[in-house]
């Protein structure tokens, strides 16, 4: 699900071949890891998972909190294929609305995965201005200042926690300036553009 989700991302990025737009979180000389909230009931748990091979027997080492685990496996179309720590499991999935259940002979488990709020929501910015969703860089300026936009037209691109965020325009109107240039850091919360909105 990962994995489409960032195709879908790579599909409308700028540079589609850019090395952001990936699903296995690479790092320079490091394994990839992936850092999830999970949600069980109101319990929210960090998980990291590290990557130690690639589809279609991934192998990841597992940790939260001070529990640790080594799994590899498989998804086959609605079944899950597992070995953990040695012990091999399988349980079939449900993806809905509100998340997924795992189903095994001994029990369900119903849980969701915490979205971490990007900014891609327009309410997010103020009437004249746009503020960066968290912290990270400015990657380039799509517009020039002084350019009549629409709304959800892409006005800057912003990189943070390795993956490329678009800054859109809230509504219609002319960009009136740009508070930062790329290559610069800007803290979550910064204003990063004045849009004048059209009457």
């Amino acid at each position: 699900r990962q994995k489409q989700l960032i195709a879908e991302r790579a599909s409308n990025s700028v540079d589609a071949n850019s090395p952001w737009n990936n699903a296995h979180s690479w790092r320079m000389n490091q394994a990839a890891q992936h850092n999830f909230d999970i949600q069980f009931g109101e319990e929210i748990v960090a998980v990291t998972a590290t990557a130690l091979s690639s589809a279609p027997n991934a192998s990841f080492v597992i940790r939260s909190g001070d529990l640790e685990s080594t799994v590899n496996g498989q998804l086959q179309d609605r079944v899950l294929f597992a070995d953990i720590d040695g012990h091999r499991q399988n349980a079939s999935v449900s993806e809905h609305d509100s998340g997924y259940s795992l189903y095994n002979a001994e029990r369900a488990i119903h849980f969701n995965i915490k979205r971490p709020d990007l900014g891609d929501n327009s309410d997010d910015a103020a009437e004249n201005q746009l503020v960066a969703p968290m912290n990270g860089t400015v990657v380039s300026h799509l517009v020039a200042v002084g350019s009549t936009v629409s709304k959800g037209d892409p006005l800057m691109i912003m990189e943070a926690m390795k993956m490329e965020h678009t800054i859109r325009a809230p509504s219609d109107g002319t960009v009136a300036a740009f508070f930062y240039q790329p290559g610069e850091l800007v803290s979550g919360g910064a204003e990063l553009i004045q849009l004048e909105k059209a009457e």
